[in-house]
């Protein structure tokens, strides 16, 4: 009894330790200007929207053209909106992301560490998962649903390893409404669970996939169609691209075999390649393969980054490879890696934080704008009300996001008329003050161009609309 409460007490720790960590990032990130339109903005507006019901109004940032359920019909969103309405701002989205990561991490860890005794082998392997750049990038990603909501996926999956089937299936469909896409998560469950010998649900969650799909991309497809964005050079339409290994082989295959495959490959297997037993791994590695498919045989590069958020459901399936290895140990008793095994994993960590974690970013890009910061936090409390209508610089609409209309192109200035205009006043680049930001600016070429040169014409068109502006860092322009 005391043991099960160590443990839970332990992984409360664990799960606070990882939820401090990627919210008070994503929170600084934030805060310092990093975040963007595209794609905390969008989701901000878009929950604004969800959260009043208009699920098909298209966002203003859009130019129109997509609404929240038709960028990937993500029905989660319609629950997401509903909490925005109790705490509208964009916090609450990357809080709820932080908070969702870090269910994924401690899911994980509490799995794993039944088959560990020893307590320095769980500190190892938790200090590597902390460090997971995968983790930690989606975390610094702006928001997505399919991010927040991951941990669905892995109980999913855990709960197919306990025979627990009708719970399994449950997590599995509220993970599939994050995306349309999930849906290749879905086959990738099929497919893991016929390697398990579960073969009527195999074929019932293959089918069920396939079907959603059908359904929610023909939805998408309306507003955009991703099949031809980032799979137009295989053929025309997903049918088309699915043939295409048959009617143009040497096309497909060579936009699968080549060194950024080979490296994007690399990049995934390292941080957890030192937890892998053979064959244990086989039933996740093969169920992988359509999201991995997925992602190196698109034409965006986004879909192989580290950076993105592609790469999570990804990594789901990579930590029950894990997990699928810790339980061929042959007593419960026994420590299923050696600490040979362990350290490796924890080095591995290391080198994949280093080379694939954008660590660089923070002090050079997060660091860049602390002065404008405060002010700007203040002007986005102050302004808002979504009856306040804003035109906000590109750089810092997402923290106006939430109401039903915001611009931040330059073109709607002259077109339209706003209560606010709010940009950040030209930043020239300024010469470093100490040794520390001298160090800083050698090692990182930084610190060498001004910034937003583009305020200088806003405002001019501004004032010629008959704005008034004031403010030194963020100027905030008004018709009185």
């Amino acid at each position: 009894m005391r043991d099960a409460f160590q443990k839970h007490k332990y992984l409360l720790r664990t799960y606070l330790l990882f939820l401090s960590c990627y919210s008070l990032l994503s929170f600084f990130r934030h805060f310092s200007l990093q975040s963007g339109v595209y794609d905390l903005g969008l989701f901000t507006q878009w929950s604004y929207l969800s959260g009043i019901g208009e699920f098909w109004t298209p966002s203003s940032l859009t130019e129109f053209i997509k609404p929240a359920l038709g960028d990937h019909f993500s029905l989660l969103l319609i629950p997401i909106g509903q909490l925005f309405r109790l705490l509208p701002s964009a916090y609450t989205l990357l809080f709820l992301q932080s908070a969702g990561l870090a269910l994924l991490a401690t899911l994980f860890l509490r799995e794993l560490f039944q088959s560990f005794s020893s307590r320095h082998s769980r500190r190892m392997i938790t200090i590597g998962l902390l460090l997971n750049p995968f983790l930690m990038n989606s975390s610094l990603n702006d928001f997505h649903p399919e991010v927040a909501f991951a941990f669905l996926g892995l109980a999913a999956l855990i709960y197919l390893r306990r025979k627990k089937y009708l719970v399994s299936v449950v997590f599995l469909m509220m993970f599939v409404a994050s995306k349309e896409a999930m849906a290749f998560f879905a086959i990738g469950y099929s497919l893991y669970s016929l390697l398990r010998r579960h073969v009527w649900l195999s074929a019932a969650v293959m089918g069920f996939a396939l079907y959603y799909f059908a359904f929610s991309s023909s939805i998408v497809d309306a507003y955009q169609s991703y099949a031809s964005t980032r799979y137009g050079h295989l053929g025309d339409g997903y049918v088309d691209i699915l043939a295409s290994p048959f009617i143009r082989p040497a096309h497909f295959w060579s936009a699968f075999v080549n060194r950024d495959s080979f490296l994007y490959l690399l990049g995934l297997l390292t941080p957890f390649v030192a937890l892998y037993r053979w064959p244990q791994v086989i039933p996740a590695v093969v169920a992988v393969i359509p999201l991995v498919f997925a992602n190196i045989l698109s034409e965006s590069d986004v879909m192989r980054s580290p950076i993105y958020q592609y790469q999570i459901p990804v990594l789901i399936f990579l930590m029950v490879a894990a997990l699928d290895s810790a339980k061929c140990t042959i007593s419960p008793y026994s420590s299923t890696f050696s600490l040979a095994r362990i350290r490796l994993y924890l080095v591995l960590s290391v080198i994949s934080f280093s080379m694939l974690t954008q660590w660089s970013f923070f002090p050079t890009r997060y660091l860049q704008h602390w002065r404008l910061a405060p002010s700007l936090f203040e002007y986005g409390r102050e302004y808002s009300s979504p009856r306040i209508s804003v035109w906000a610089h590109e750089r810092i609409a997402s923290h106006f996001s939430g109401r039903r209309q915001i611009f931040y192109r330059e073109k709607d200035l002259l077109d339209k008329d706003f209560d606010i205009l709010i940009t950040p006043a030209i930043q020239p680049a300024a010469a470093p003050s100490n040794l520390l930001e001298k160090l800083r600016n050698f090692v990182f070429s930084y610190g060498d161009a001004d910034e937003f040169m583009e305020s200088e014409n806003i405002l001019k068109v501004a004032r010629s609309r008959g704005y008034k502006c004031h403010g030194l860092r963020i100027v905030v322009c008004k018709k009185y």
